[in-house]
C-alpha cells in the first residue's frame, strides 16, 4: 500500500478514537458533578439561629461589624441555599 492508502484509514480510526475519547471524558464529567452535588447536599447544614440579630457581630472585626450592619437588619432570616443557574 502507498501512503495515501494508508492515510485515509488512519485518520478515520483516530476520529474514531477521538469521538470515543470525547464520549468517555464527558461521561466521566458528567458522573463526578453529579457525584459532586450529591455531597455538597447531603452536607448542608440549616443555620442556628434562623434569624440574624447584630448582638452575633460581638468579637468579630470592627471591619466586619461594619459591613454586616451595613448590609444586614436585625430579624431578617438567614439563607441556608442558594440555586443559581
Amino acid at each position: 500500500m502507498t501512503w495515501g492508502g494508508w492515510f485515509g484509514p488512519s485518520l478515520a480510526a483516530l476520529l474514531i478514537l477521538l469521538a470515543a475519547l470525547i464520549t468517555y471524558g464527558r461521561q466521566r464529567w458528567t458522573g463526578f458533578t453529579a457525584k459532586q452535588l450529591v455531597r455538597l447536599e447531603a452536607a448542608r447544614m440549616n443555620p442556628q439561629p434562623v434569624r440574624f440579630y447584630t448582638r452575633e457581630l460581638d468579637g468579630l472585626p470592627p471591619l466586619v461589624q461594619r459591613f454586616f450592619r451595613t448590609a444586614l437588619s436585625d430579624g431578617i432570616p438567614l439563607v441556608a441555599a442558594v440555586s443559581l443557574e
